[in-house]
């Protein structure tokens, strides 16, 4: 976790497991109860399970997050549903334009 809040964060977790940005989130909260006058940076989770109705086992808490503004964006993708609303593939190339754009950040 980085310790400067306006330090942008990427989580990826397909399906390979959600605790440690689950931690990382609760951390963010802790850190800064109120979300007022803390610059951070953007913080996005890529989460894949099989199914929205009995794998999201957290999704009231991660849209709690957005909507409190500790994460900036969440991309799931459900593997097993009939009409997929995010492909694993449209996860994937949406992760990879986020990473071009930060190119820069990583070169300082």
């Amino acid at each position: 976790m980085p310790k400067d809040p306006a330090t942008p964060m990427i989580m990826v977790g397909p399906g390979t497991g959600l605790a440690p940005f689950r931690g990382f989130i609760q951390e963010l909260y802790g850190r800064f109860p109120s979300p007022e006058g803390v610059q951070r940076g953007e913080a996005v989770l890529f989460f894949g399970c099989r199914n929205r109705q009995h794998d999201f086992l957290y999704s009231e808490e991660l849209n709690k997050a957005v909507d409190d503004t500790y994460l900036t964006e969440l991309v799931v993708a459900f593997s097993r549903e009939q009409v997929p609303v995010v492909t694993l593939f449209q996860a994937w190339t949406y992760l990879l334009f986020l990473l071009q754009g930060t190119k820069s950040l990583c070169a300082r």
